[in-house]
């Protein structure tokens, strides 16, 4: 298996940076979350769905795996799309 990049515990894998998204992308939309929701939930790991801004201040959406172990893996990332930003939206409106 071949991994692009591991940083602080977050592993990007190449299929992720195949929209034009950058690692650089990544970490700056993992850092900025505006929101995220759980899609999978498996007995040693979790798939989420976030929003976040790159580094030129474009929303994108990151799909990630957490380990309970600590370790993400982030195995999509691409454009914000309606779709998501609206289920983002939905899931912190029955948060409140």
């Amino acid at each position: 298996m071949c991994y692009a990049c591991w940083v602080d515990g977050i592993t990007i894998h190449p299929h992720a940076l195949e929209h034009d998204q950058t690692r650089e992308d990544i970490y700056a939309a993992l850092y900025t979350e505006t929101g995220s929701v759980l899609l999978h939930r498996e007995p040693d790991s979790e798939r989420w769905i976030l929003t976040g801004f790159n580094t030129h201040g474009n929303l994108i959406q990151i799909v990630k795996v957490v380990f309970e172990t600590g370790g993400v893996l982030v195995i999509h990332c691409m454009k914000a799309q309606k779709e998501t930003v609206a289920m983002i939206d939905r899931a912190r409106r029955m948060k409140r």
